[in-house]
């Protein structure tokens, strides 16, 4: 059975039922767990418009996805259902159950003629290189499927050595690195040190008042500029019993950070969410040490497999650092039949409207795409 529910309205069995699959999904995603999604919900725009695109086999559900209804969705002019997406979700794989992919799959493409309002689905930052968007691309002949603006950020992936970093920069750049780590504990009178701090009320603190001294502060986008956004933030740190794991790293000595990183842990992935740095110490790259030391961390965690930079592609300072990467693609299902027809002649139009001016990457059906 597909739905489309109100997410404040859950009962606790349906809300465990989301707990469940959000721990056991083929790909956990720390944005579309029901911490997350909930206190997002709560504080952000568009929260209270948010459905919950639900799959389920009795009670058991094996997809969920949060989505909206949009007039259009980027230059594409036509009304469609969106996965829900906000200035603090970093990937939008939906979550589908493990043990019945394929099944879970084929909900999302039975969607739009089913239960969404619009004949159109969209999926943003879908993860291009895990089973999910292999067992979406499986279920269909490609005719009603389109892949759109394919991004590559930065991340690790586990390795057997702890060389993330070194492995790939020349004696020069090491050199420099350590020139710039000498500086840094000069300016702050001792050698510095990675604490994982978990999230305790103290380091939330530290956190949103490093970051709202910095620029973000002054240009009015740190979380704590935003009373919506720091109780975001707050309700993410402190959620009891929460399948999504968040922790707060901090680079400094006692009493004095230099730079602190936000993270999210689902499963077997990490994603650094968050950076701030103290500007006064801009002369040791504080946030340029934060990254570099927090390989180390990701290492430390047998578990983790990925380490998610969540930067934009075209980020110098973590490109430069971590040597890896992972692609993301937004993905377009349309309804079969005559239902869906004018969706895909408007996405037809619109990939060759792209095609002709600079910008990303067109929409093309999906079975032309390389896998």
């Amino acid at each position: 059975m597909i739905e489309l529910l109100d997410p404040t309205t859950l009962t606790p069995l349906q809300l465990g039922a989301w707990r469940d699959l959000a721990a056991c999904a083929a790909e956990p995603n720390p944005f579309f767990d029901p911490t997350v999604v909930l206190a997002a919900i709560r504080h952000l725009p568009d929260g209270p418009d948010v459905r919950l695109l639900v799959a389920r086999r009795g009670e058991r559900w094996i997809a969920a996805l949060p989505v909206l209804t949009a007039r259009r969705w980027r230059r594409y002019p036509m009304a469609c259902t969106v996965a829900w997406s906000h200035p603090f979700c970093f990937l939008g794989t939906p979550l589908l159950a493990a043990d019945d992919l394929d099944r879970a799959a084929l909900a999302l493409f039975e969607a739009p003629q089913q239960v969404t309002p619009h004949p159109l689905l969209v999926l943003e930052n879908v993860g291009q290189d895990g089973p999910v968007a292999q067992a979406i691309h499986d279920v269909t002949d490609g005719a009603t499927l389109f892949s759109l603006h394919h991004e590559s950020r930065a991340a690790l992936l586990r390795r057997p050595e702890n060389d993330y970093v070194d492995s790939h920069r020349s004696g020069k750049r090491r050199r420099e690195a350590k020139r710039l780590r000498t500086r840094l504990e000069a300016e702050l009178g001792g050698p510095t040190g990675l604490v994982d701090h978990g999230c305790s009320p103290d380091a939330i603190r530290r956190f949103l008042a490093l970051e709202a001294s910095g620029w973000k502060g002054r240009a009015a986008s740190a979380l704590d500029s935003d009373p919506a956004h720091a109780a975001f933030f707050r309700d993410v740190c402190t959620a009891p019993g929460a399948t999504v794991q968040s922790r707060i790293l901090e680079l400094g000595v006692t009493d004095r950070p230099a730079a602190m990183l936000f993270t999210l842990q689902a499963g077997s992935a990490a994603f650094a969410v968050k950076l701030a740095h103290d500007e006064r110490l801009a002369t040791g790259a504080p946030g340029v040490q934060l990254m570099t030391e927090s390989a180390d961390w990701f290492h430390g965690l047998p578990t983790v497999q990925r380490f998610d930079s969540c930067a934009r592609p075209d980020n110098p300072m973590i490109n430069a650092l971590w040597p890896d990467r992972r692609t993301t693609a937004s993905i377009a299902i349309t309804a079969p039949g005559i239902a869906g027809a004018l969706s895909r002649t408007t996405l037809r139009a619109y990939a060759t409207a792209q095609r002709r001016r600079p910008g990303p990457a067109a929409p093309v059906p999906a079975a032309q795409v390389a896998r």
